[in-house]
C-alpha cells in the first residue's frame, strides 16, 4: 500500500513539475512575441524616418516635390519587394 501511495505522490510531483515547465515555456514564448512586435513597430517608424529624410534630402538638392515623392515611394516599394522576396524564399525552406 505504501508503494502505491508513493507512486501517486511521485506522479503528482511529476505533473507539478511539467506544468511549471510548460508555464515558463509559454511565458518565454509570449515575451519573445511581444518583443518581436515592439521591434516591428520600431523598425516601421525607423523606415518612415529614413524615407522622410530621403524626401527632404531630394528636396534640398532642388528636385521637384512630385518627383521627390515619386522616387521616395519607389524606394519604399523596392524595399518592401525585397523583404517580401526574402520572406518567400525563407518560407519555402
Amino acid at each position: 500500500m505504501n508503494a502505491l501511495v508513493e507512486l501517486v505522490l511521485a506522479l503528482i510531483d511529476l505533473i507539478k513539475a511539467e506544468l511549471k515547465h510548460a508555464r515558463q515555456t509559454w511565458f518565454r514564448l509570449g515575451l519573445a512575441l511581444a518583443l518581436v512586435g515592439v521591434a516591428a513597430v520600431l523598425l516601421t517608424v525607423a523606415l518612415g524616418f529614413v524615407l522622410a529624410s530621403v524626401l527632404i534630402g531630394l528636396r534640398s538638392l532642388g528636385v521637384d516635390l512630385g518627383l521627390s515623392a515619386f522616387l521616395t515611394g519607389l524606394l519604399a516599394l523596392v524595399l518592401a519587394g525585397s523583404v517580401f522576396m526574402v520572406a518567400t524564399i525563407k518560407g519555402r525552406q
